[in-house]
């Protein structure tokens, strides 16, 4: 279906515009115009109400929040893995969802939202126990890489969190930044800083720059350029 089509569809529906959506695959957030065979093809009826799988053309993907989404969002931003109780935590996570049930009888609204609630939890629990096992697991490796030599030096910008680091191993060979590896040493309160005030040209010194260099063209995984003017910070683990 075109977007004029779905636009005509539903101004016939609601003419005031004011009217909630409501849709099968959750809440509708945001919608983004691209190529047809950009990730991946769309489909459509024809004419003939045939189905139609294409990558023609231009398409509109439309982006929904479901649950999941709540609860991934929830955990991110407000409980730390490493650190922070599970217990209580389902009872702050489950905040977040609201209910405006209409029935005249309060022990039906009640009943209504225990059911609807059942599949976040699950959700959540299964969540929660995946999380903690794997950022131990992630917490470990970084650890043996540390008692190995590796290095790591994070860029000293707050807007630069997990992915602007230099993680050296102990040849001096850049091996790049991601989440796992960055993660563990910020969150876990294993790892602490040694310098907080390193410049470029300082690692240099101690060997490592020339191995930047030749291994990863001046540049780090994320394509962010390493010079000898930034300003980086030492993680080393804790004894």
């Amino acid at each position: 279906m075109k977007t004029s089509e779905f636009i005509k569809l539903l101004q016939e529906a609601d003419p005031s515009g004011e009217a909630h959506l409501r849709m099968g695959a959750g809440i509708p957030s945001y919608v983004q115009l691209k190529e047809g065979y950009w990730d991946g093809p769309y489909s459509y009826l024809n004419e003939n109400g045939d189905y139609v799988n294409s990558m023609k053309g231009m398409k509109v993907d439309v982006y929904f929040t479901e649950t999941e989404d709540i609860i991934e969002r929830e955990l991110e931003d407000n409980w730390n893995p490493y650190l922070d109780p599970i217990d209580g935590l389902w009872e702050r996570v489950k905040e977040k969802f609201k209910f405006e049930y209409t029935y005249s009888i309060k022990a039906q609204a009640e009943e209504r939202e225990i059911n609807f609630l059942k599949e976040p939890e699950e959700y959540f629990n299964w969540l929660v126990e995946y999380k903690k096992n794997s950022w131990q697991k992630e917490l470990l490796e970084m650890k043996e890489k540390a008692n190995k030599g590796w290095k790591f030096y994070q860029v000293k910008d707050p807007k630069l969190i997990y992915y602007d680091w230099m993680i050296l191993d102990e040849n001096g060979k850049n091996q790049g930044a991601n989440l796992c590896t960055t993660y563990p040493i910020l969150k876990s309160g294993n790892f602490q800083i040694l310098e907080d005030d390193i410049k470029g040209n300082e690692i240099h010194k101690l060997g490592f720059w020339k191995a930047l260099k030749s291994t990863m063209g001046n540049k780090n995984s994320c394509g962010v350029r390493l010079n000898e003017n930034k300003i980086f910070r030492e993680w080393v683990i804790k004894e």
